[in-house]
């Protein structure tokens, strides 16, 4: 561990620089302002669009990595750590809610990743 300690440390400042300048200075003041906008497709449809965006790019993550059931609780681990956990820091989400956005999303993770690697062999 000890030899990993200066990049984690490292890799934490710079992770802090770049999302405090930005969320302070460009994204905050940004979304304060921005009007409110309607969705783009139906419900059924934004998830069959964003589902094809998803899974072509889950296949080029696992054209990089391998083991699709691995890459996919990655993905997933990252989304909860990056949204659902922020979220619940900055009070914008309950730990109800992100508690249950989590198993969500860790099973479908599961069930792709899982899908993918029967299929592709």
């Amino acid at each position: 561990m000890s030899n990993r300690l200066k990049p984690i440390v490292g890799a934490w400042v710079a992770n802090f620089v770049v999302a405090f300048v930005g969320v302070t200075y460009i994204f905050g003041p940004m979304s304060a302002n921005a009007p409110e906008s309607s969705p783009i497709f139906s419900t059924p449809v934004s998830i069959a669009v964003f589902g094809v965006i998803g899974v072509l790019f889950f296949d080029w993550v696992v054209q990089q990595w391998g083991n699709p059931v691995k890459t996919a609780m990655i993905l997933a681990l990252s989304q909860i750590l990056f949204v659902d956990v922020f979220y619940v820091f900055i009070g914008n989400r309950g730990i109800g809610v992100a508690l249950t956005s989590a198993v969500i999303l860790l099973i479908g993770a599961w069930a792709y990743g899982t899908a993918y690697a029967k299929l592709s062999s």
